[in-house]
């Protein structure tokens, strides 16, 4: 893979384990952000987004060990911090794409994020953020559109929209854990949602996801922005969102 490095100027990242199948590479970009690596039965492994334009992905997974291209990309969400790389990963390693079915036209660029809402000003930031790419990164074709319920290599698809119109977290049923993609953060140990609220499609629904991964019955939650959840994860969100 090292032939792909300098195709992707910026930050490196770093990679730690986080659970017995899943690693973060964590990237001190403008916003920090992770992209997650997920080991799989066969041997192999699945990406989990893509960070921003400028962050070298194919350095991470090679600091944690990796030496042959994932299986797949997920894409947990439209934004630019999760789809910045994607166009140039999957040039380069021909890999399949994931995305829920909702989501998937807001990643391939045949919709805008102004359409999924209704107020003019919100319409206005979303499609000039769109327009220049501020929000959605370069188009991507999705391979596969999934759904909450189904199985990809082992990890079951949650619909947690909200942030996002088709956002999707993933369960990992044997690490006992739940990557929430950006549901909710977890900055400096201070667990909350974005505070510009422009950046939602809807917070009304993004409470509902809140509430329905704090119910899931897992206690270790991995969100891509901020630290790990690693115990007391139902409990922690109950109290930083007074959920019932």
């Amino acid at each position: 893979m090292s032939g792909a490095f300098g195709r992707l100027p910026g930050t490196d990242g770093s990679f730690e384990k986080v659970t017995d199948h899943i690693g973060r590479i964590h990237f001190k970009t403008f916003i920090p952000v992770a992209v997650w690596t997920v080991e799989i039965e066969d041997g192999g492994y699945i990406l989990i987004d893509s960070g921003y334009f400028n962050c070298n992905v194919e350095r991470g997974l090679e600091k944690a060990g990796f030496s042959e291209p994932p299986k797949a990309l997920v894409i947990t969400h439209c934004h630019l911090d999760h789809t910045g790389t994607a166009k140039h990963l999957i040039d380069w390693w021909d890999i399949p794409v994931v995305a829920s079915e909702i989501e998937a036209p807001f990643i391939d660029g045949s919709k805008s994020l102004s359409g999924a809402v209704d107020s003019k000003a919100h319409k206005a930031f979303l499609g000039l953020s769109s327009k220049l790419n501020m929000m959605t990164g370069t188009p991507v074709q999705v391979t596969r559109k999934v759904r909450e319920g189904d199985q990809v290599e082992g990890l079951e698809v949650v619909d947690v929209r909200g942030h996002s119109p088709g956002q999707i977290a993933l369960v990992h049923e044997q690490d006992r854990a739940v990557l929430v993609a950006d549901t909710f953060g977890n900055f400096r140990n201070r667990i909350g949602r974005w505070p510009f609220p422009g950046i939602d499609v809807d917070r009304d629904e993004g409470m509902g996801s809140i509430a329905k991964v704090a119910g899931l019955g897992y206690e270790k939650f991995l969100p891509s922005h901020g630290v790990p959840i690693l115990d007391r994860g139902p409990e922690r969100l109950k109290t930083a969102f007074n959920l019932n």
